[in-house]
């Protein structure tokens, strides 16, 4: 289950990517900044520190929080508009017979409506911005099927 939940988060987060911050030097409400405000605290490298994670599927429920160590999952949003997400392979998911494997995804990102929009390989995801600050980032994704009555939401929490 854990390994299932893992990989779907690198999924989510590389097609879908959410992210937030907040900094002790600026208490400003995300919906009160520009896009390009939003922009330029936004590049530098993030470190993933926590996800809030929920999910339905085939009628099972189950939620829960898992704690990463720095250097375990990164995003770095460029001046350029290029993107990196990596993530450091310590169960060897990729089942290559080596642990410590470095996966990393690149794409573009943008800012529109407050939203972090990021493409990689044709796929584009939205995410939301729940707090951004000098230091510290929150965003939201999340996916319904609901003809399907399938869900599933992160909330991710990062730190510079």
């Amino acid at each position: 289950m854990k390994t299932m939940k893992k990989t779907a988060f690198s999924v989510c987060a590389t097609a879908l990517l959410l992210f937030s911050a907040c900094s002790k030097d600026e208490d400003k409400d995300v919906s009160e900044m520009s896009s390009a405000e939003i922009s330029s605290m936004i590049v530098g490298t993030w470190q993933l520190t926590q996800d809030e994670w929920s999910y339905q599927m085939e009628g099972e429920k189950d939620s829960g929080v898992d704690k990463f160590y720095e250097g375990e999952y990164t995003w770095i949003f460029n001046n350029d508009n290029t993107w990196i997400s990596r993530t450091l392979d310590i169960d060897d998911e990729d089942n290559d017979g080596e642990d410590n494997d470095i996966i990393e995804y690149t794409g573009r990102w943008s800012i529109e409506n407050n939203a972090l929009i990021i493409s990689d390989n044709g796929e584009v995801g939205e995410v939301v911005i729940e707090k951004l600050t000098k230091n510290e980032l929150i965003v939201t994704v999340g996916e319904s099927y609901p003809d399907d009555d399938e869900y599933y939401s992160d909330r991710l929490y990062f730190k510079r």
